[in-house]
């Protein structure tokens, strides 16, 4: 739904942290894939993947309306620059 509420509702004592969600989309699907040495952080040799948002996930946490309207400011993949706003 819009308003972030899912149908049956919310369950907070499932809820992930922020820490745990951006981690289960970077490092731990890396390692689900075996690409961990190559994937899943920034770092020097590693692959240079990653989208940056208009929305900062820092500063916004608990605001799902931020992410719904966030925008994608900047791809790279393999350390080329393929759009950028």
């Amino acid at each position: 739904m819009v308003d972030g509420a899912p149908m049956p509702g919310w369950y907070p004592e499932e809820r992930l942290s922020f820490e745990e969600v951006v981690s289960a989309y970077t490092l731990a699907n890396a390692r689900a894939s075996g690409l961990a040495d190559r994937r899943g952080t920034l770092g020097i040799g590693m692959d240079a993947d990653l989208v940056a948002w208009q929305a900062d996930p820092a500063l916004d946490r608990g605001n799902g309306e931020a992410f719904l309207n966030g925008r994608a400011a900047l791809t790279v993949v393999g350390g080329e620059v393929m759009m950028q706003a």
